[in-house]
């Protein structure tokens, strides 16, 4: 559903009136009542729409960037000890001032492989051994039947001031049998 903004608009001078803008910001498609009438109008409007898009970038609302990974965080799968079992720790840490983002719905899951043995294929944000501002770290205690490459997806995000990256990301790493 796409979300609906209006503006209205009181001029005096040049055509006095009260206007009405009302436009979707999924689309390009802009809906008019009482404007456009003459290129004065028109201009008006675009900057009734811009002063209105600069008020709501700069007001504090959060939105998104495009995710690059490496740019905005940092990964690191470093294989451990876990117990007297082999473990994979994955640390996620901000770069460029992103801070972790505890307060979104992190979630790492292990794709099933034939010979791979874990408590549990599916990690949430609570299952996280650390998840503060500074770095989130999963330990993923593993047993390895056979030489395979494990797989898993991790959905994370991290911000900075009203900017937030949210990524899904592929990691794999090497486990040899008998870990």
């Amino acid at each position: 559903m796409p979300i609906q903004a209006a503006v209205v608009v009181n001029f005096t001078g040049c055509g006095s009136g009260t206007y009405l803008v009302q436009f979707e910001v999924s689309g390009p498609v802009f809906y008019r009542r009482l404007f456009m009438e003459n290129a004065k109008m028109r201009e008006l409007t675009i900057y009734t729409l811009l002063f209105c898009l600069i008020g709501c970038l700069s007001s504090g609302a959060v939105y998104a960037e495009e995710p690059n990974p490496g740019r905005f965080y940092e990964i690191a799968v470093e294989k451990v000890e876990h117990d007297g079992r082999d473990a994979v720790l994955i640390t996620v840490t901000g770069k460029q001032g992103y801070h972790i983002n505890i307060d979104y719905p992190w979630k790492l899951t292990l794709q099933a492989e034939d010979g791979l043995v874990v408590e549990k294929y599916h990690y949430l944000g609570a299952d996280a051994e650390l998840l503060a501002e500074e770095r989130a770290v999963f330990r993923i205690p593993y047993r390895a039947k056979r030489d395979l490459t494990v797989k898993a997806n991790l959905r994370l995000a991290v911000c900075r001031d009203v900017r937030c990256v949210f990524d899904d990301v592929v990691l794999a790493w090497s486990a040899e049998a008998g870990q």
